[in-house]
Order: C-alpha cells, then sequence, then structure tokens
C-alpha cells in the first residue's frame, strides 16, 4: 500500500502543476475604441501605440517567467519519478515541460514583436516631435508595419466606400457607347484621385527608381507600365501613397516625396486605375460587347483583328475593352490581355489588370492622369 501511495503522489503534483501552473500564450486584445483613431494628434497616437506596446511586453515578460517556473517543476518531477519508477507521472510531466517549452518560444517570439513594434512608435515619435516634414505619412507607415491587419481593413473599408458612389467617367463612356458619341477624354486629375486608384507609371520614369518585376501590375516584362503606386487617402489635407521601392520594399509616402519622385509639370505622367462597382462595369461591358458585335457585323473584312478602325475606335474582348479614339480602357484585374500593335494599349499599359492590389473580381477603368496645374508663385 505504501509503494502504491508513494507512485501517486508525484501523479498528484503533475495534475495540480498542469491545473495551476500549465502556461499560455498572451494574446494581444483590441478593443473598438481602440481601433478609432477619430480626430487624435499624431503624437498622441504614437504615444498610445508605443504604450500598448509597453504594456505587451510586460504581459509577454510574465508569461515567460510562469512557463520558466513550470519547466523547472516539471524537470524535478521528471527526475523524481524516474527515481520511483512512475513512468505515468514521468510522462505526463514530459508532455507539460514540452507544452511550457513551446509556450515560452512563442511568447518570447510575441515579446520581440512588440519590441520591434514599439521602436518604430519611439522613432516614429521622436521624428514628430523635432519637426519631421512629413508626419502624417510617418504615421501612416507605422501603422501599415504594426497593425497590419488593421490597415489593410480600413484600406479595404475606404475602397469600398468609394465604390458605393458613381463614378463620372464610367457614366461618360457608358453614354458614349449607346449614343456611339466618343466622350470627352476622360482623365482622373491629381487632385481627384480617391482611394483605391492605382496609379501606372510609365516608361518615362527614372528606372532606377522603380521595381520592374515583383511590383509589376503583372511579370509581363514588355509592360510599359514599369511600376505602381496605390494611392491611399487624405490626412491633414496631405495624400498618402503605397510604393514599393528597392532597398525599401512597401512603404507609405508623402505627397511631397510622391511629387519629387514621379512629378512633372503640366505633364501625362501616369495612366490611373480606377475600380468600379460591379454595376457600373456590367452597364460597360454590356453596352461595348453591343457595339463592338453591330461594328463588327459591318467591318466583316476585318474579323479576327482585334484592333477595330471604325470612328468611335472601339475594340475588345472578354477581359478588355478600349477605345482608341476617347484614350480609356475597361479592364479585369488578373486577367493576361494579349499584346497587340494598338498605341492605345502600349500607352496605358494594358496588356493586364492591377491584380497585386484588387482580387479577380475587380474591373477598372483606365484613363490618363495628368498632374494638377501648379499655383502661380509655386516652386
Amino acid at each position: 500500500m505504501e509503494n502504491a501511495t508513494s507512485k501517486l503522489i508525484p501523479f498528484a503534483i503533475v495534475a495540480l502543476i498542469i491545473a495551476l501552473l500549465c502556461p499560455s500564450v498572451s494574446t494581444a486584445q483590441e478593443s473598438n475604441a481602440d481601433r478609432k483613431s477619430g480626430g487624435s494628434e499624431i503624437i498622441f497616437r504614437l504615444e498610445k501605440m508605443r504604450d500598448k506596446e509597453t504594456a505587451e511586453i510586460d504581459k509577454y515578460n510574465a508569461e515567460i517567467q510562469k512557463c520558466i517556473a513550470t519547466i523547472q517543476t516539471a524537470e524535478g518531477i521528471i527526475s523524481k519519478a524516474r527515481q520511483k519508477g512512475n513512468t505515468e507521472a514521468e510522462q505526463i510531466a514530459h508532455n507539460a515541460l514540452k507544452t511550457a517549452q513551446d509556450a515560452k518560444r512563442k511568447n518570447e517570439e510575441l515579446k520581440r514583436t512588440a519590441e520591434l513594434n514599439r521602436n518604430r512608435a519611439d522613432a516614429a515619435l521622436d521624428y514628430v516631435r523635432k519637426g519631421g516634414a512629413e508626419p502624417e505619412a510617418r504615421m501612416e507607415q507605422v501603422v501599415y508595419e504594426n497593425m497590419n491587419d488593421l490597415w489593410v481593413q480600413n484600406q479595404t473599408d475606404l475602397i469600398e466606400q468609394r465604390l458605393r458612389e458613381p463614378n463620372p467617367s464610367a457614366s461618360e463612356i457608358y453614354r458614349s457607347l449607346k449614343t456611339k458619341v466618343p466622350p470627352p477624354l476622360p482623365n482622373r486629375k491629381y487632385d481627384e484621385l480617391k482611394p483605391g486608384d492605382v496609379l501606372l507609371m510609365n516608361w518615362e520614369m527614372d528606372k532606377s527608381l522603380l521595381i520592374n518585376l515583383g511590383d509589376r501590375i503583372t511579370t509581363d516584362v514588355r509592360s510599359p507600365a514599369y511600376h505602381t503606386v496605390l494611392f491611399l487617402k487624405e490626412v491633414n489635407g496631405k495624400k498618402l501613397f503605397l510604393d514599393n521601392t528597392p532597398g525599401r520594399g512597401s512603404h507609405v509616402i508623402s505627397e511631397d516625396e510622391f511629387m519629387r519622385t514621379y512629378g512633372k509639370s503640366d505633364a501625362l505622367v501616369a495612366s490611373v486605375a480606377q475600380p468600379l462597382n460591379q454595376e457600373e462595369a456590367d452597364r460597360i461591358w454590356s453596352a461595348a460587347k453591343e457595339l463592338i458585335k453591330k461594328e463588327s457585323a459591318a467591318q466583316s473584312s476585318k474579323s479576327g483583328n482585334i484592333i477595330d478602325q471604325t470612328g468611335y475606335g472601339l475594340f475588345g474582348n472578354d477581359d478588355l475593352v478600349c477605345s482608341e479614339t476617347s484614350r480609356w480602357a475597361l479592364v479585369k484585374a488578373g486577367r493576361d490581355i494579349p499584346e497587340t500593335a494598338s498605341p492605345l494599349k502600349r500607352l496605358l499599359g494594358i496588356h493586364y489588370g492591377p491584380a497585386n492590389f484588387f482580387s479577380d473580381k475587380y474591373n477598372f477603368v483606365i484613363t490618363p492622369l495628368w498632374q494638377a496645374q501648379k499655383k502661380e508663385g509655386q516652386k
């Protein structure tokens, strides 16, 4: 009876360890209040982010200490269980030991991430306090890096919000298709950019600044759009963009940096792909296909040629419809568009869709982007 009791003691101790000391992995919980930046000042937001990460680091440190205590206790039980020949207690203690070791590694990893996040917030806070010229972009970059899931969701919400509003270019194109009268040149001015607009930079840009692969809309090396920049939003009246360049990867840039890098006075600096809601896209697809069918019937001698030289200058297929005359294109994201001799397609780079930023469900109307004219006296 005595031997049986002595063998049960380690088992009871292990059970107590599992009940009281079994480690957990600490996870940060974000309240609804934390998700609302409201009109908070940049310094206040950065201080809040820094303090939050400091609290997380303290939490992970506490969990790590619990794991260390559990590891030490489990190792002691394993030693005693081996001495007494209690294999069942030894196995349970081994399981508790492995759980504690795994949790310790995980909490250490989370702690390193929190420390990195705190360092980013601290660096941005120091930059802003010292009067850095681009505080909005710096703040957005910290949110992009530290809270990427939240950042992506917020940006998606902004895009969905703009899609609920009518797109003037789409309306003009639809009316022109129904009347067979090319619309005025539909362009999106720089000061009219909206969240989700994808800027397609042309070959005139300094290629040393651009990524030829990876940040392309596709990996088609023949593409004239060497680079893409995503317009994010305006903060305090200043535009913010998401860029991707060698050595820096994806990063938020300010309006000033965008203009320094890509801006040209009174010049066509890029094309812009505007996402359309499904209703707008369906109307254009339907009207365009109807017009293409009618014009193709009248131009039977040109069957098989994707380029139609009729007055409207319309050509297309199931993935693309384009007007040479009025310089616009509707393209589905993620679709491979056949290469063509079309000057418009070469200009706009529309052998492809902006699949890097949007799923294949999206449609885009691609038009020229004209930089807003500089005010008198502006450098």
